[in-house]
């Protein structure tokens, strides 16, 4: 079996709990959600078909010690992941970016970074999603991209009822518009909040 693959490229992680890692980045192809304010273009586009041991050749090429699986949602090919991740050497970390609709405790990377899609999931399936993850993983964060007033809403409602940990909240563009709208309901949380931007593009980085 191989994986679809659309690109693979070095950068800084510009979101989440490794912002300002240095990261080799796995796209794979595929999504199964049609996020209008999605901002991968190629997300569905098949530049390389590769083995997992082919992919780790390659990932190790970049020379980093972190590689970060991405999408579209990489999670359509958990098993080739799951090869993927046992074969990998042991001082090189992996990260896993989902929207956490497909899951499977048995793919077990350094870290999961969990983006629940506020406006497109119900509330019942997040809950699930988020149940899931505290009691089947050892190491995830949550992060949630907001735009919208109930967005807002949905995530503090989310927030205060099940998730005890810190969460990450990122601003859909236009950046200072997002920041404000965020910082004014931040005494709404009970949890530990980190706002960031996708600082890669503050940087002019992908």
């Amino acid at each position: 079996m191989q994986f679809n693959v659309v690109e693979i490229f070095n950068s800084i992680q510009g979101e989440g709990p490794l912002l300002g890692l240095p990261c080799t980045f796995v796209r794979l192809s595929g999504c199964n959600l049609d996020c209008w304010y999605c901002d991968t273009e190629n997300k569905d586009e098949i530049n390389m078909k590769l083995t997992p041991q082919e992919l780790i050749n390659k990932a190790l090429h970049y020379k980093t010690n972190h590689v970060v699986i991405t999408g579209g949602e990489p999670m359509l090919q958990k098993d080739l992941i799951k090869e993927f991740i046992e074969l990998l050497p042991n001082d090189v970390g992996v990260s896993i970016e989902t929207n956490g609709l497909i899951r499977d405790e048995l793919v077990v990377p350094d870290q999961y970074v969990v983006s629940p899609k506020l406006k497109i999931i119900s509330d019942e399936k997040l809950f699930e999603i988020i149940r899931w993850y505290q009691d089947n993983i050892e190491v995830y964060d949550f992060k949630f991209v907001v735009g919208s007033v109930q967005e807002m809403r949905t995530l503090i409602k989310i927030a205060n009822e099940v998730i005890c940990d810190e969460i990450y909240i990122q601003p859909r563009y236009p950046f200072k518009k997002g920041i404000k709208f965020i910082m004014n309901n931040l005494n709404k949380f009970y949890n530990p909040i980190w706002v960031q931007p996708q600082a890669h593009k503050c940087f002019g980085l992908r």
